[in-house]
Protein backbone atom coordinates (compact mmCIF):
# COMPACT_ATOMS: atom_id res chain seq x y z
CA UNK A 1 0.00 0.00 0.00
CA UNK A 2 1.67 3.72 -1.22
CA UNK A 3 1.57 6.32 1.51
CA UNK A 4 -1.62 8.08 -0.21
CA UNK A 5 -3.73 5.12 0.09
CA UNK A 6 -2.42 4.56 3.63
CA UNK A 7 -3.34 8.21 4.51
CA UNK A 8 -6.73 7.98 2.72
CA UNK A 9 -7.89 4.52 4.76
CA UNK A 10 -6.71 6.38 7.88
CA UNK A 11 -9.02 9.51 7.08
CA UNK A 12 -11.61 7.03 5.92
CA UNK A 13 -11.66 5.24 9.27
CA UNK A 14 -11.39 8.28 11.78
CA UNK A 15 -14.57 9.82 9.50
CA UNK A 16 -16.50 6.65 10.12
CA UNK A 17 -15.60 6.88 14.00
CA UNK A 18 -16.62 10.27 14.06
CA UNK A 19 -19.77 10.06 12.03
CA UNK A 20 -20.95 7.19 14.73
CA UNK A 21 -19.82 9.32 17.60
CA UNK A 22 -22.04 12.33 16.29
CA UNK A 23 -25.06 10.04 15.69
CA UNK A 24 -24.42 8.12 18.96
CA UNK A 25 -24.11 11.58 20.47
CA UNK A 26 -27.45 12.96 19.72
CA UNK A 27 -29.45 9.54 20.20
CA UNK A 28 -28.17 8.79 23.59
CA UNK A 29 -28.15 12.48 24.64
CA UNK A 30 -24.98 12.42 26.24
CA UNK A 31 -22.77 14.55 27.12
CA UNK A 32 -19.60 12.91 27.39
CA UNK A 33 -18.61 12.51 23.58
CA UNK A 34 -15.69 10.58 24.30
CA UNK A 35 -17.69 8.06 25.96
CA UNK A 36 -19.44 7.88 22.80
CA UNK A 37 -16.50 7.40 20.45
CA UNK A 38 -15.05 4.69 22.95
CA UNK A 39 -18.47 2.95 22.61
CA UNK A 40 -18.00 3.23 18.89
CA UNK A 41 -14.51 1.39 19.19
CA UNK A 42 -15.39 -1.29 21.31
CA UNK A 43 -18.12 -1.55 18.49
CA UNK A 44 -15.96 -2.05 15.64
CA UNK A 45 -12.96 -3.18 16.97
CA UNK A 46 -14.27 -6.57 18.22
CA UNK A 47 -13.69 -6.13 22.28
CA UNK A 48 -16.76 -4.89 23.08
CA UNK A 49 -16.41 -4.04 27.38
CA UNK A 50 -20.32 -4.07 27.57
CA UNK A 51 -19.71 -0.97 30.36
CA UNK A 52 -21.24 1.44 27.40
CA UNK A 53 -24.17 0.17 25.36
CA UNK A 54 -26.76 2.03 23.51
CA UNK A 55 -30.06 2.28 25.34
CA UNK A 56 -33.13 2.72 22.83
CA UNK A 57 -34.39 1.14 19.37
CA UNK A 58 -33.14 3.36 17.12
CA UNK A 59 -29.34 3.24 18.51
CA UNK A 60 -29.57 -0.29 18.75
CA UNK A 61 -30.43 -0.79 15.32
CA UNK A 62 -28.14 1.85 13.90
CA UNK A 63 -25.48 -0.10 15.89
CA UNK A 64 -26.02 -3.28 13.85
CA UNK A 65 -25.46 -1.47 10.45
CA UNK A 66 -22.88 0.47 11.94
CA UNK A 67 -20.93 -2.20 12.35
CA UNK A 68 -21.54 -4.16 9.66
CA UNK A 69 -19.37 -2.10 7.75
CA UNK A 70 -17.01 -1.04 10.34
CA UNK A 71 -16.28 -4.31 11.00
CA UNK A 72 -14.57 -5.02 7.42
CA UNK A 73 -12.61 -1.67 7.60
CA UNK A 74 -11.49 -2.38 10.91
CA UNK A 75 -10.07 -5.83 9.77
CA UNK A 76 -8.52 -4.04 6.80
CA UNK A 77 -6.89 -1.11 8.76
CA UNK A 78 -5.09 -3.05 11.41
CA UNK A 79 -3.77 -5.17 8.77
CA UNK A 80 -1.99 -2.54 7.20
CA UNK A 81 -0.86 -1.40 10.64
CA UNK A 82 0.10 -5.21 11.02
CA UNK A 83 2.27 -4.81 7.45
CA UNK A 84 3.57 -1.60 8.47
CA UNK A 85 5.04 -3.27 11.67
CA UNK A 86 6.21 -5.92 9.56
CA UNK A 87 8.34 -3.60 7.10
CA UNK A 88 9.57 -1.60 9.90
CA UNK A 89 11.30 -5.22 11.59
CA UNK A 90 12.17 -6.50 7.80
CA UNK A 91 14.19 -3.09 7.43
CA UNK A 92 15.70 -2.79 10.92
CA UNK A 93 16.94 -6.92 10.40
CA UNK A 94 18.63 -5.72 7.08
CA UNK A 95 20.14 -2.56 8.67
CA UNK A 96 21.98 -4.98 11.14
CA UNK A 97 22.60 -7.67 8.91
CA UNK A 98 24.43 -4.49 6.57
CA UNK A 99 26.11 -3.28 9.42
CA UNK A 100 27.31 -6.84 10.77
CA UNK A 101 28.76 -7.55 7.05
CA UNK A 102 30.79 -3.96 6.82
CA UNK A 103 32.25 -4.68 9.88
CA UNK A 104 32.87 -8.19 9.18
CA UNK A 105 32.93 -9.99 5.67
CA UNK A 106 32.52 -13.54 6.43
CA UNK A 107 29.39 -12.60 8.60
CA UNK A 108 26.77 -15.20 8.50
CA UNK A 109 23.62 -14.82 10.28
CA UNK A 110 22.47 -17.44 12.61
CA UNK A 111 19.61 -20.08 11.60
CA UNK A 112 16.66 -19.56 13.82
CA UNK A 113 13.53 -21.79 14.05
CA UNK A 114 10.26 -21.26 13.63
CA UNK A 115 9.26 -21.19 16.53
CA UNK A 116 12.23 -19.19 17.96
CA UNK A 117 11.42 -16.24 15.53
CA UNK A 118 7.85 -16.59 16.89
CA UNK A 119 9.48 -15.61 20.32
CA UNK A 120 11.63 -13.23 19.27
CA UNK A 121 9.32 -10.88 17.29
CA UNK A 122 6.72 -11.74 21.01
CA UNK A 123 9.15 -10.44 23.12
CA UNK A 124 9.69 -6.76 22.70
CA UNK A 125 5.79 -6.35 21.67
CA UNK A 126 5.19 -8.05 25.19
CA UNK A 127 7.52 -5.23 27.05
CA UNK A 128 6.39 -2.56 24.90
CA UNK A 129 2.54 -2.73 24.18
CA UNK A 130 1.87 -5.11 27.59
CA UNK A 131 4.51 -4.42 30.78
CA UNK A 132 5.68 -0.89 29.94
CA UNK A 133 1.29 0.40 28.90
CA UNK A 134 0.37 -1.38 32.58
CA UNK A 135 2.90 0.94 34.67
CA UNK A 136 0.68 3.62 33.00
CA UNK A 137 -2.95 2.34 34.04
CA UNK A 138 -1.24 1.57 37.41
CA UNK A 139 -0.82 5.36 38.04
CA UNK A 140 -3.88 6.47 36.50
CA UNK A 141 -6.58 3.97 37.04
CA UNK A 142 -4.87 3.25 40.48
CA UNK A 143 -5.49 -0.66 39.28
CA UNK A 144 -2.51 -3.09 41.22
CA UNK A 145 0.38 -3.88 38.88
CA UNK A 146 -0.94 -7.66 37.62
CA UNK A 147 -4.56 -6.16 37.11
CA UNK A 148 -3.11 -3.66 34.67
CA UNK A 149 -1.06 -6.39 32.73
CA UNK A 150 -4.35 -8.18 33.22
CA UNK A 151 -5.88 -5.38 31.57
CA UNK A 152 -3.52 -4.72 28.57
CA UNK A 153 -3.52 -8.37 27.58
CA UNK A 154 -6.88 -8.74 26.98
CA UNK A 155 -7.33 -5.65 25.22
CA UNK A 156 -4.83 -5.90 22.84
CA UNK A 157 -6.10 -9.88 22.16
CA UNK A 158 -9.61 -8.12 21.68
CA UNK A 159 -11.43 -10.42 24.08
CA UNK A 160 -13.30 -7.54 26.41
CA UNK A 161 -14.24 -9.49 29.39
CA UNK A 162 -15.21 -5.98 31.05
CA UNK A 163 -14.13 -6.63 33.99
CA UNK A 164 -11.97 -3.79 34.00
CA UNK A 165 -11.86 -0.50 31.78
CA UNK A 166 -10.44 2.60 31.36
CA UNK A 167 -12.94 5.06 33.06
CA UNK A 168 -12.29 8.67 32.05
CA UNK A 169 -14.06 9.75 34.90
CA UNK A 170 -14.54 13.67 36.01
CA UNK A 171 -12.47 12.90 38.81
CA UNK A 172 -9.28 11.84 37.44
CA UNK A 173 -9.27 14.82 34.97
CA UNK A 174 -8.95 17.78 38.23
CA UNK A 175 -7.11 14.83 39.74
CA UNK A 176 -4.33 15.04 36.80
CA UNK A 177 -5.16 18.35 34.94
CA UNK A 178 -3.80 18.06 32.02
CA UNK A 179 -1.90 14.80 31.97
CA UNK A 180 -5.36 13.02 31.89
CA UNK A 181 -5.34 14.10 28.20
CA UNK A 182 -1.84 13.10 27.19
CA UNK A 183 -3.27 9.59 28.99
CA UNK A 184 -6.63 9.30 27.05
CA UNK A 185 -4.08 10.01 24.00
CA UNK A 186 -1.74 7.62 24.95
CA UNK A 187 -4.32 4.58 25.39
CA UNK A 188 -6.16 5.27 21.33
CA UNK A 189 -2.26 5.31 20.13
CA UNK A 190 -1.43 2.06 22.69
CA UNK A 191 -4.99 0.64 21.25
CA UNK A 192 -4.09 0.98 17.59
CA UNK A 193 -0.66 0.05 17.69
CA UNK A 194 -0.78 -2.74 19.98
CA UNK A 195 -3.61 -4.19 17.72
CA UNK A 196 -1.55 -3.60 14.22
CA UNK A 197 1.27 -5.64 16.43
CA UNK A 198 -1.16 -8.50 17.26
CA UNK A 199 -1.99 -8.72 13.26
CA UNK A 200 1.44 -8.58 12.40
CA UNK A 201 2.43 -11.80 14.71
CA UNK A 202 -0.52 -13.37 13.19
CA UNK A 203 0.08 -12.61 9.73
CA UNK A 204 3.70 -13.71 10.47
CA UNK A 205 2.54 -17.50 12.44
CA UNK A 206 0.21 -17.55 8.96
CA UNK A 207 2.64 -16.87 6.56
CA UNK A 208 5.36 -19.56 8.00
CA UNK A 209 3.16 -22.27 8.48
CA UNK A 210 1.96 -21.48 4.53
CA UNK A 211 5.19 -21.39 3.61
CA UNK A 212 6.57 -24.80 5.35
CA UNK A 213 2.90 -26.26 3.62
CA UNK A 214 4.27 -24.67 0.27
CA UNK A 215 8.15 -26.53 0.87
CA UNK A 216 6.50 -29.85 1.45
CA UNK A 217 4.50 -29.47 -1.92
CA UNK A 218 6.80 -28.28 -3.88
CA UNK A 219 9.18 -31.29 -2.78
CA UNK A 220 6.68 -33.91 -2.92
CA UNK A 221 6.08 -32.41 -6.53
CA UNK A 222 9.85 -32.73 -7.14
CA UNK A 223 9.98 -36.03 -6.48
CA UNK A 224 7.28 -37.36 -8.77
CA UNK A 225 8.44 -35.26 -11.62
CA UNK A 226 11.74 -36.66 -11.19
CA UNK A 227 10.44 -39.96 -10.56
CA UNK A 228 7.71 -39.73 -13.70
CA UNK A 229 10.94 -38.88 -15.81
CA UNK A 230 12.91 -41.48 -15.21
CA UNK A 231 9.87 -44.14 -15.77
CA UNK A 232 9.57 -42.09 -19.44
CA UNK A 233 13.01 -42.06 -20.13
CA UNK A 234 13.36 -46.03 -18.99
CA UNK A 235 10.42 -46.57 -21.32
CA UNK A 236 11.76 -44.58 -24.40
CA UNK A 237 14.94 -46.26 -24.11
CA UNK A 238 13.52 -49.58 -24.11
CA UNK A 239 11.00 -48.40 -27.00
CA UNK A 240 13.97 -46.94 -29.19
CA UNK A 241 16.60 -50.32 -28.14
CA UNK A 242 13.42 -52.85 -29.57
CA UNK A 243 12.80 -50.39 -32.59
CA UNK A 244 16.71 -49.95 -33.59
CA UNK A 245 16.42 -54.05 -32.75
CA UNK A 246 13.15 -54.37 -35.68
CA UNK A 247 15.12 -52.04 -37.97
CA UNK A 248 18.31 -54.02 -38.28
CA UNK A 249 16.91 -57.21 -38.75
CA UNK A 250 14.50 -55.87 -41.72
CA UNK A 251 17.74 -54.01 -42.86
CA UNK A 252 19.82 -57.49 -42.71
CA UNK A 253 16.51 -59.27 -44.56
CA UNK A 254 16.87 -57.04 -47.50
CA UNK A 255 20.69 -57.22 -47.71
CA UNK A 256 20.69 -60.74 -47.73
CA UNK A 257 17.84 -61.63 -50.34
CA UNK A 258 19.73 -58.73 -52.19
CA UNK A 259 22.94 -60.83 -52.24
CA UNK A 260 22.00 -64.21 -52.77
CA UNK A 261 19.84 -62.49 -55.79
CA UNK A 262 23.06 -60.78 -57.02
CA UNK A 263 25.06 -63.87 -56.79
CA UNK A 264 22.45 -65.86 -58.75
CA UNK A 265 22.49 -63.74 -61.29
CA UNK A 266 26.38 -63.49 -61.47
CA UNK A 267 27.38 -67.29 -61.05
CA UNK A 268 24.57 -68.81 -62.76
CA UNK A 269 22.96 -66.36 -65.68
CA UNK A 270 21.43 -69.31 -67.42
CA UNK A 271 18.39 -69.91 -65.08
CA UNK A 272 15.22 -68.90 -65.71
CA UNK A 273 13.21 -66.67 -63.50
CA UNK A 274 11.42 -69.20 -62.17
CA UNK A 275 14.53 -71.16 -61.26
CA UNK A 276 16.56 -68.31 -60.12
CA UNK A 277 13.48 -67.63 -57.99
CA UNK A 278 12.93 -71.27 -56.29
CA UNK A 279 16.98 -71.54 -55.64
CA UNK A 280 16.66 -68.10 -53.49
CA UNK A 281 13.86 -69.10 -51.94
CA UNK A 282 15.33 -72.28 -50.98
CA UNK A 283 18.72 -70.36 -50.06
CA UNK A 284 16.88 -67.75 -48.18
CA UNK A 285 15.31 -70.43 -45.71
CA UNK A 286 18.07 -72.29 -44.92
CA UNK A 287 20.57 -69.60 -43.89
CA UNK A 288 17.16 -67.41 -42.67
CA UNK A 289 14.37 -69.91 -41.02
CA UNK A 290 12.47 -67.01 -39.39
CA UNK A 291 11.40 -66.19 -43.22
CA UNK A 292 8.46 -68.14 -44.97
CA UNK A 293 8.69 -69.39 -48.43
CA UNK A 294 5.77 -67.47 -49.66
CA UNK A 295 7.15 -64.50 -48.00
CA UNK A 296 10.29 -65.20 -50.38
CA UNK A 297 8.44 -65.65 -53.01
CA UNK A 298 6.10 -62.15 -52.71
Amino acid sequence: MTPKEWFALLLFYAAYLFMGASVFYHVENDLETERRAEELAERIEINGYGNISPHNTFGRIFLIFYALIGLPVNGFFFAYVGEFWARGFVRLYRRYKAYKLSANARYAPRRISFIGQIVLYLIPGVFVFIFAPACVFTYFEHWPYDVSVYYSFVTLTTIGFGDYAASFQPSQEHEFGSLFTVYKIFIIVWFFAGIGYIFMILGFIAKGISHKKIQELEKLVASNLKETQHRVWNGVTKDISYLRKILNEVYMLKFKVSFWKKLLQTFIPSLSLRARTCALCCLSVFFCPHISVRACLL
